[in-house]
């Protein structure tokens, strides 16, 4: 990717950086951990579509970032060298608001009460957890004992970093 592009990733300069880091490699993740076989046909919403992601013309993708207030200015100042120690403060101060900001996005996303069976697929930056399971676990317990599946097929979590996908409500059997 290199140094400049990586830049212009981070910073989301164009709409493809954006869907890239909040849809298209979020989705990868997930297309790794179901087994979906490269043989299946993928459709892309980009915006023109009422989905992020379809999958066999069936199986409906919702995805969504889950960031802390003002982390697309912290993002951008480290993106553009001109971080600050209040940057630095600020984004120490990010890592508190998890798994708050999780429960808060499956609120907002339920509320729109979706008429197809899609599943939710919920993004964060691995620095959040520091790239630790027993946190991210210690997340998904706290996010179960105060919200549910509600409408959604199912709920996924994905670190963005490491491409882990993590079940916080699995399907129906």
């Amino acid at each position: 990717m290199g140094l400049e592009n990586y830049g212009s990733y981070l910073r989301h300069d164009s709409r493809d950086d954006k869907y890239l880091r909040e849809e298209h490699l979020p989705l990868l993740a997930v297309i790794d951990f179901k087994l979906i076989p490269d043989t299946n046909m993928i459709e892309i919403g980009n915006g023109n579509e009422p989905w992020d992601a379809c999958i066999n013309g069936s199986d409906i993708y919702e995805i969504v970032q889950s960031l802390p207030a003002k982390e697309f200015e912290v993002r951008r100042a480290i993106a553009s060298g001109g971080q600050s120690s209040a940057m630095y403060f600020q984004h120490a101060d990010d890592h508190l608001q998890f798994p708050r900001v999780i429960i808060d996005m499956i609120a907002k996303k339920q509320s729109k009460k979706y008429s197809d069976n899609r599943s939710l697929v919920i993004v964060f930056v691995g620095d959040y957890s520091g790239e630790d399971d027993d946190v991210i676990e210690r997340w998904i317990h706290e996010v179960r004992s105060e919200t549910t599946r509600g409408d959604f097929k199912e709920i996924l979590l994905v670190e963005l970093d490491r491409m882990r996908v993590f079940t916080l409500f699995p399907p129906d059997k």
